[in-house]
């Protein structure tokens, strides 16, 4: 055999190799496709799971409320996806009347050890002013009782609530505001039956960042962080709370969504320009980055996917799992990416590819309590004729 063929099939058989690396297979299945009416539409954030594995979510569109806008129809509501014999059903647990109770939801929800549902909706440009229509906190009980804990102002509470909640071992809840200023972290305590809302810190916009990007999350050493405009920042108490930068982004840009932290302590996020980045602690004065993953396109499409949204879901041995909204096939990917001793290397889970496998996913992936990761996709499915109403999906790793 001529060396040159010889050169040949061994780039071949990189090149298969490769391949196989990047586009492994998983399994996905379809739990519920959104059909855009009473159920919901466009979902816009993960999942949540209880302990008997039923999946909690929001939709911003659909229900029973009267809204109407261009995109859909209904004020939103908040679901439940449940194992059913061989398939999963759906129920609405509440749906959103644009009034009082908020509407239009767009942030997940959070979830106590007694099953009560803790969620945001936002205030809305364009619909009603702030004051009074600024946002708020709900609850939604374990039996079905849907209450409003607080409503933001506009004021030192801040508005405009988008991202998720953190509930801690006391109940106590956290979060996080967009508007009034540069946004606030929150939070919002329950003594002998009244609920009081403490803004934590509120941005200035300058070297502290501004405008937070995801909910905040403890750390190791009982800390809360965070993601804002540019920066990763730490609230740590100490006669009152202090706002401590960790890392300020270059090239990478602005962090996306939710932190995660692994067994060792460090910090993953995903930022709007593409990239995973780690975080790792020398001390709590400084922290070093590195990339973990580059997706290569932000709007174009590109096999590795693009825009990866949500965070990222953390399994026992430290393997990185998110989605992308766009790129792979086009219309979004699932992705893992894992360590092998010398380098980080990304495994394409799942392409998006047609309407009924759900189009555009979105959110953080969670476990499910049989190994699976569970989320949702924007789009797709077989609801709401061209383009579906979003999905539910289940992904086998």
């Amino acid at each position: 055999m001529s060396l040159a063929k010889t050169f040949l099939m061994k780039s071949f058989a990189i090149s298969f190799l490769l391949l196989v690396s990047l586009f492994a297979h998983a399994g996905e299945k379809v739990l519920y496709s959104f059909q855009g009416g009473a159920d919901g539409q466009l979902p816009l954030a993960g999942v949540v799971s209880d302990s008997a594995g039923n999946l909690y979510g929001t939709t911003k569109y659909g229900g029973s409320g009267p809204c109407t806008s261009a995109d859909g129809n209904g004020c939103g509501v908040i679901f439940k996806v449940s194992p059913s014999g061989q398939g999963w059903t759906e129920t609405v647990l509440y749906s959103f009347q644009g009034k009082g109770d908020g509407q239009y939801p767009i942030a997940g929800l959070a979830i106590d050890s007694s099953g009560n549902l803790y969620g945001t909706t936002p205030g809305v440009v364009g619909v009603g002013s702030c004051p009074p229509a600024c946002g708020n906190i709900f609850e939604f009980s374990s039996v079905g009782a849907f209450t409003i804990l607080h409503k933001f102002t506009g004021g030192v509470d801040g508005t405009l609530p988008t991202t998720g909640l953190t509930i801690d071992p006391s109940g106590r809840i956290y979060g996080t505001t967009d508007g009034s200023g540069h946004g606030t972290v929150f939070q919002i305590s329950n003594s002998s039956g009244k609920w009081k809302l403490t803004t934590l810190y509120a941005f200035t916009g300058g070297n502290d960042g501004g405008d937070p990007t995801g909910p905040p999350l403890f750390g190791p050493d009982g800390s809360l962080y965070g993601g804002a405009a540019g920066i990763i920042y730490r609230l740590h108490f100490s006669t009152k709370w202090h706002e401590q930068v960790i890392y300020s982004f270059g090239k990478a840009g602005s962090p996306r969504d939710s932190l995660a932290f692994d067994a060792k302590g460090n910090v993953y996020t995903v930022t709007v320009n593409g990239y995973v980045c780690q975080l790792t602690p020398i001390g709590h004065v400084k922290w070093t980055e590195k990339v973990v993953h580059h997706f290569h396109g932000i709007y174009q499409h590109h096999a590795d996917g693009t825009r990866p949204a949500g965070g990222v879901a953390i399994d026992g041995t430290g393997n990185l799992y998110g989605v992308t909204i766009g790129g792979g096939n086009g219309e979004g990917t699932v992705y893992k990416v894992s360590w092998d001793g010398t380098k980080w290397n990304e495994t394409i889970l799942h392409n998006f590819n047609n309407e009924s496998d759900g189009l555009a996913p979105i959110g953080l992936l969670i476990w499910g309590l049989d190994g699976n990761l569970y989320g949702v996709t924007q789009v797709g499915g077989n609801g709401c004729g061209a383009g579906g109403c979003g999905t539910v999906f289940e992904i086998t790793p």
